[in-house]
């Protein structure tokens, strides 16, 4: 997902993308948070725990993800 600042001023260049960038390893950036449970779904198996972190919306995220799976 995109990454949003706390009120204070965005830094130029760090987004979502160019921090999936510099991961680089088993990363994949979610744009649209309503795609979550398709896509997090089949990456998941018995006894996985999935964790969410964030500020903002992420607890309705992470209720619509407990709702779907």
């Amino acid at each position: 997902m995109e990454i949003y600042s706390a009120g204070e001023a965005p830094i130029v260049g760090i987004t979502g993308e160019a921090l999936c960038k510099k991961i680089s390893n088993n990363v994949q950036l979610i744009s649209d948070p309503t795609n979550l449970p398709e896509i997090v779904a089949p990456m998941l198996q018995d006894q996985d725990i999935l964790l969410t972190l964030g500020a903002g919306n992420i607890g309705t995220v992470a209720a619509t993800l407990v709702g779907k799976l």
